[in-house]
Protein backbone atom coordinates (compact mmCIF):
# COMPACT_ATOMS: atom_id res chain seq x y z
CA UNK A 1 0.00 0.00 0.00
CA UNK A 2 1.39 3.58 -0.84
CA UNK A 3 0.80 6.29 2.39
CA UNK A 4 1.88 9.62 2.67
CA UNK A 5 4.83 10.13 4.91
CA UNK A 6 2.89 13.38 6.45
CA UNK A 7 -0.17 11.44 6.92
CA UNK A 8 1.12 8.33 9.47
CA UNK A 9 3.06 10.84 11.40
CA UNK A 10 1.83 10.23 15.05
CA UNK A 11 1.07 6.86 14.79
CA UNK A 12 0.46 4.50 18.04
CA UNK A 13 3.78 2.38 18.25
CA UNK A 14 2.40 -0.96 20.33
CA UNK A 15 4.93 -3.57 20.36
CA UNK A 16 3.92 -7.37 21.99
CA UNK A 17 3.25 -6.02 25.70
CA UNK A 18 1.49 -2.70 24.93
CA UNK A 19 1.52 0.85 23.53
CA UNK A 20 5.39 2.11 23.11
CA UNK A 21 4.85 5.48 21.74
CA UNK A 22 4.10 7.67 18.61
CA UNK A 23 5.84 7.85 15.14
CA UNK A 24 7.67 11.12 15.77
CA UNK A 25 10.10 11.37 12.49
CA UNK A 26 11.84 9.46 9.59
CA UNK A 27 15.28 8.90 8.20
CA UNK A 28 16.04 7.70 4.93
CA UNK A 29 18.51 6.25 2.97
CA UNK A 30 19.14 8.49 0.19
CA UNK A 31 21.13 6.24 -1.99
CA UNK A 32 18.48 3.55 -3.03
CA UNK A 33 15.21 6.39 -1.11
CA UNK A 34 14.43 3.79 1.40
CA UNK A 35 13.38 4.55 4.68
CA UNK A 36 15.52 2.60 7.32
CA UNK A 37 14.03 3.64 10.33
CA UNK A 38 11.61 5.50 12.24
CA UNK A 39 11.69 8.19 14.97
CA UNK A 40 9.55 6.73 17.82
CA UNK A 41 8.90 9.02 20.51
CA UNK A 42 8.36 6.58 24.04
CA UNK A 43 9.14 9.63 26.66
CA UNK A 44 6.51 10.95 29.06
CA UNK A 45 5.38 14.50 29.88
CA UNK A 46 8.43 14.99 31.90
CA UNK A 47 11.03 13.02 29.88
CA UNK A 48 11.69 13.24 26.41
CA UNK A 49 13.07 10.15 24.75
CA UNK A 50 13.32 9.11 21.14
CA UNK A 51 14.48 6.11 19.91
CA UNK A 52 15.03 4.76 16.08
CA UNK A 53 13.25 1.70 14.88
CA UNK A 54 14.06 -0.42 11.58
CA UNK A 55 11.24 -1.71 9.67
CA UNK A 56 12.83 -5.09 10.35
CA UNK A 57 10.77 -4.94 13.60
CA UNK A 58 7.56 -4.45 12.28
CA UNK A 59 5.44 -6.75 12.38
CA UNK A 60 2.16 -5.06 10.75
CA UNK A 61 0.95 -2.12 10.63
CA UNK A 62 -2.89 -1.14 10.50
CA UNK A 63 -3.76 2.80 8.41
CA UNK A 64 -6.95 2.55 9.52
CA UNK A 65 -6.57 2.14 12.93
CA UNK A 66 -3.54 4.21 13.26
CA UNK A 67 -1.35 1.38 14.54
CA UNK A 68 2.38 0.11 13.98
CA UNK A 69 2.59 -3.33 15.79
CA UNK A 70 6.17 -4.26 16.25
CA UNK A 71 7.97 -7.89 17.10
CA UNK A 72 9.81 -6.04 20.23
CA UNK A 73 9.14 -5.30 24.01
CA UNK A 74 8.82 -2.39 25.86
CA UNK A 75 10.98 -3.16 27.60
CA UNK A 76 13.72 -3.55 24.23
CA UNK A 77 12.75 -0.14 23.36
CA UNK A 78 13.40 1.71 26.47
CA UNK A 79 16.47 -0.14 26.93
CA UNK A 80 17.74 0.75 22.94
CA UNK A 81 20.91 2.51 22.75
CA UNK A 82 20.54 6.52 23.14
CA UNK A 83 20.32 8.74 19.86
CA UNK A 84 19.97 12.65 19.33
CA UNK A 85 16.83 11.60 16.69
CA UNK A 86 17.65 14.94 14.76
CA UNK A 87 20.82 14.87 14.02
CA UNK A 88 23.12 12.77 11.66
CA UNK A 89 24.37 9.48 13.33
CA UNK A 90 27.22 7.37 11.64
CA UNK A 91 27.34 3.43 10.89
CA UNK A 92 29.08 3.35 13.88
CA UNK A 93 25.32 4.03 15.54
CA UNK A 94 23.45 1.76 13.14
CA UNK A 95 26.19 -0.78 14.63
CA UNK A 96 25.11 -0.36 18.26
CA UNK A 97 21.40 0.19 17.23
CA UNK A 98 21.58 -3.31 15.27
CA UNK A 99 23.92 -5.16 17.67
CA UNK A 100 21.02 -4.45 20.67
CA UNK A 101 18.00 -5.57 18.69
CA UNK A 102 19.75 -8.63 16.54
CA UNK A 103 19.20 -6.65 13.60
CA UNK A 104 20.92 -7.98 10.28
CA UNK A 105 22.37 -5.27 8.16
CA UNK A 106 20.52 -3.80 5.38
CA UNK A 107 23.43 -2.80 3.31
CA UNK A 108 26.43 -4.74 1.45
CA UNK A 109 23.70 -6.53 -1.14
CA UNK A 110 21.79 -5.72 -4.28
CA UNK A 111 19.00 -5.70 -3.38
CA UNK A 112 16.80 -2.95 -1.25
CA UNK A 113 17.34 -4.45 2.12
CA UNK A 114 20.61 -6.73 1.73
CA UNK A 115 19.81 -8.97 -1.62
CA UNK A 116 16.14 -8.84 -0.76
CA UNK A 117 13.26 -5.79 -1.48
CA UNK A 118 11.20 -5.82 2.06
CA UNK A 119 12.71 -5.84 5.33
CA UNK A 120 11.79 -9.81 6.33
CA UNK A 121 14.28 -11.16 3.88
CA UNK A 122 16.74 -9.99 6.17
CA UNK A 123 15.38 -12.54 8.45
CA UNK A 124 14.11 -15.43 6.46
CA UNK A 125 17.30 -17.73 6.55
CA UNK A 126 16.25 -19.70 3.60
CA UNK A 127 15.61 -16.31 1.61
CA UNK A 128 18.18 -15.71 -1.32
CA UNK A 129 19.96 -12.13 0.75
CA UNK A 130 21.25 -14.50 2.99
CA UNK A 131 23.15 -16.67 1.09
CA UNK A 132 24.25 -13.37 -0.60
CA UNK A 133 25.07 -11.36 2.47
CA UNK A 134 26.91 -14.43 3.94
CA UNK A 135 29.43 -15.28 1.00
CA UNK A 136 30.22 -11.23 0.53
CA UNK A 137 30.72 -10.20 4.12
CA UNK A 138 31.21 -13.74 6.53
CA UNK A 139 31.34 -11.36 9.87
CA UNK A 140 28.56 -8.38 9.28
CA UNK A 141 29.92 -6.11 11.96
CA UNK A 142 33.44 -6.84 11.04
CA UNK A 143 32.52 -5.60 7.44
CA UNK A 144 30.50 -2.68 9.38
CA UNK A 145 33.65 -1.78 11.03
CA UNK A 146 35.60 -0.59 8.19
CA UNK A 147 32.96 2.29 7.27
CA UNK A 148 31.83 3.22 10.51
CA UNK A 149 32.09 6.93 10.23
CA UNK A 150 29.79 6.85 7.07
CA UNK A 151 26.45 7.75 6.68
CA UNK A 152 23.80 8.02 4.26
CA UNK A 153 20.86 8.81 6.20
CA UNK A 154 18.52 12.09 5.56
CA UNK A 155 15.78 13.04 7.73
CA UNK A 156 12.52 13.47 6.23
CA UNK A 157 12.01 16.47 8.66
CA UNK A 158 14.91 18.31 6.99
CA UNK A 159 13.58 17.13 3.40
CA UNK A 160 10.45 19.21 3.43
CA UNK A 161 10.92 22.40 2.09
CA UNK A 162 14.08 21.47 0.03
CA UNK A 163 13.53 23.38 -3.55
CA UNK A 164 13.38 20.86 -6.81
CA UNK A 165 15.97 21.71 -9.34
CA UNK A 166 15.40 21.09 -12.88
CA UNK A 167 17.44 21.49 -15.60
CA UNK A 168 16.24 24.66 -16.34
CA UNK A 169 15.91 26.01 -13.16
CA UNK A 170 14.00 25.54 -9.72
CA UNK A 171 10.37 24.85 -8.98
CA UNK A 172 8.47 24.62 -6.11
CA UNK A 173 9.01 22.94 -2.50
CA UNK A 174 9.26 19.37 -1.59
CA UNK A 175 5.75 19.07 0.56
CA UNK A 176 5.70 15.10 1.09
CA UNK A 177 6.99 12.28 0.37
CA UNK A 178 4.74 8.49 -0.96
CA UNK A 179 6.13 5.12 0.64
CA UNK A 180 5.06 1.74 -0.40
CA UNK A 181 4.67 0.07 3.15
CA UNK A 182 5.80 -3.66 1.80
CA UNK A 183 9.35 -2.28 0.85
CA UNK A 184 9.59 0.85 2.91
CA UNK A 185 10.80 2.41 -0.61
CA UNK A 186 9.88 5.94 -1.09
CA UNK A 187 7.58 5.78 -4.82
CA UNK A 188 7.14 9.47 -5.01
CA UNK A 189 8.32 13.24 -4.06
CA UNK A 190 5.06 15.54 -3.72
CA UNK A 191 6.34 18.66 -4.83
CA UNK A 192 4.06 22.28 -4.39
CA UNK A 193 4.84 23.79 -7.83
CA UNK A 194 2.50 26.33 -7.74
CA UNK A 195 3.30 29.62 -7.22
CA UNK A 196 2.37 32.95 -4.24
CA UNK A 197 -1.50 33.08 -5.40
CA UNK A 198 -2.29 29.24 -5.78
CA UNK A 199 -1.01 25.90 -4.47
CA UNK A 200 -0.58 23.19 -7.02
CA UNK A 201 1.02 19.74 -5.44
CA UNK A 202 2.44 17.26 -7.96
CA UNK A 203 3.82 13.99 -7.62
CA UNK A 204 6.78 12.70 -9.10
CA UNK A 205 8.58 9.46 -9.61
CA UNK A 206 11.90 8.88 -7.76
CA UNK A 207 13.35 7.56 -10.99
CA UNK A 208 13.71 11.40 -11.42
CA UNK A 209 16.14 12.05 -8.66
CA UNK A 210 19.37 12.48 -9.78
CA UNK A 211 21.10 13.53 -6.08
CA UNK A 212 20.41 15.54 -2.94
CA UNK A 213 22.64 18.71 -2.06
CA UNK A 214 21.74 18.91 1.40
CA UNK A 215 24.39 22.26 2.03
CA UNK A 216 21.91 24.39 -0.72
CA UNK A 217 18.52 22.21 -0.09
CA UNK A 218 18.16 21.21 -3.45
CA UNK A 219 16.41 17.78 -4.88
CA UNK A 220 17.89 17.69 -8.53
CA UNK A 221 15.63 15.80 -11.06
CA UNK A 222 16.23 14.64 -14.44
CA UNK A 223 13.65 16.32 -15.74
CA UNK A 224 12.56 19.87 -17.15
CA UNK A 225 10.03 22.28 -15.54
CA UNK A 226 7.23 21.78 -17.81
CA UNK A 227 7.70 18.05 -17.16
CA UNK A 228 6.65 18.96 -13.35
CA UNK A 229 4.18 21.59 -14.20
CA UNK A 230 2.50 18.75 -16.19
CA UNK A 231 2.88 15.83 -13.83
CA UNK A 232 -0.58 14.53 -12.10
CA UNK A 233 -1.52 16.12 -9.03
CA UNK A 234 -1.61 15.13 -5.46
CA UNK A 235 -4.99 14.81 -4.07
CA UNK A 236 -4.54 14.18 -0.38
CA UNK A 237 -8.31 13.25 0.24
CA UNK A 238 -7.75 10.44 -2.40
CA UNK A 239 -5.76 6.83 -1.17
CA UNK A 240 -2.38 7.10 -3.43
CA UNK A 241 -2.59 4.70 -6.27
CA UNK A 242 0.31 3.99 -7.86
CA UNK A 243 -1.26 3.23 -11.14
CA UNK A 244 -2.74 6.82 -11.41
CA UNK A 245 1.23 8.38 -11.52
CA UNK A 246 2.82 6.44 -14.32
CA UNK A 247 3.21 9.92 -16.26
CA UNK A 248 6.84 9.90 -17.14
CA UNK A 249 5.65 6.21 -18.79
CA UNK A 250 8.59 4.01 -16.99
CA UNK A 251 8.20 1.02 -15.72
CA UNK A 252 7.88 0.56 -12.08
Amino acid sequence: MLVSVKGIGGTTVSGVDGEIGKVDGFWIDNDTWTMRYLVVDVGSLFHRQRVLISPIAIDKVDWEQQQVILTLTEEQVKNSPEVDADQPFTRRTEKDLHHHYGWPIYWGGTGLWGGGMIPGDLLNPTAAVEGERKTSHPNDFDYMDKELDDSKLLTVHAMIGYTLKTHDGELGQVHDFIIDDHSWSIQYLVVDAGNWLSSKKVMIDKTSIVKVSVEDAYIHVDLVKDNVKGSPEFDPSDPVNGDRYDYYGRSK
